[in-house]
C-alpha cells in the first residue's frame, strides 16, 4: 500500500472498541480484493496520416457532423503534421481550426485555417 515499505498496512486504534485495534482492511475482506489491484500502462504509438483521417471523422461523427464533409484533404495533412499523430493534440488543433474556419463563416476547414490556429495558439 501507499506510504509503506514493506506493504503493510498499519491498524488503527478504534474508540469504539475501548482502545482495541481495528483489523486490517485486507483482513476485513474475505474475498482478497484488497490483494488484487493491477495497474497496467500502456503507451499507443501516433496514429498515421490515414488513421488521423478516420480518427478525425469519427470524432465529427459523434458530434453530429454525420458525413458533412469538415475538413478538406490539405487541413486534415496539416492537423496531422502539426499533432504528430497523437490524438489529443489532434483535438486541439482540430478544435481550434474549426474555430477559426467559423470566424471567418466558412463551412470547410482549410489548411490555412489550421496554420492560423496553430499562430493564435503561439506554435506556429
Amino acid at each position: 500500500m501507499a506510504g509503506h515499505r514493506d506493504g503493510a498496512v498499519p491498524e488503527s486504534v478504534d474508540p469504539r472498541r475501548g482502545g482495541q485495534t481495528r483489523p486490517r482492511a485486507a483482513e476485513q475482506l474475505s474475498d482478497g480484493r484488497a490483494e488484487q489491484r493491477v495497474q497496467a500502462h500502456a503507451r499507443l504509438a501516433p496514429l498515421a496520416l490515414h488513421e488521423t483521417r478516420d480518427y478525425i471523422r469519427l470524432r465529427l461523427d459523434a458530434a453530429g457532423a454525420r458525413g458533412q464533409p469538415i475538413f478538406d484533404d490539405d487541413a486534415i495533412a496539416a492537423v496531422f503534421d502539426a499533432g504528430a499523430g497523437v490524438p489529443r493534440r489532434l483535438n486541439r488543433i482540430a478544435s481550434a481550426a474549426m474555430i477559426v474556419a467559423a470566424s471567418c463563416k466558412k463551412n470547410i476547414v482549410t489548411a490555412q485555417d489550421v496554420h492560423d490556429a496553430r499562430i493564435d495558439r503561439g506554435r506556429a
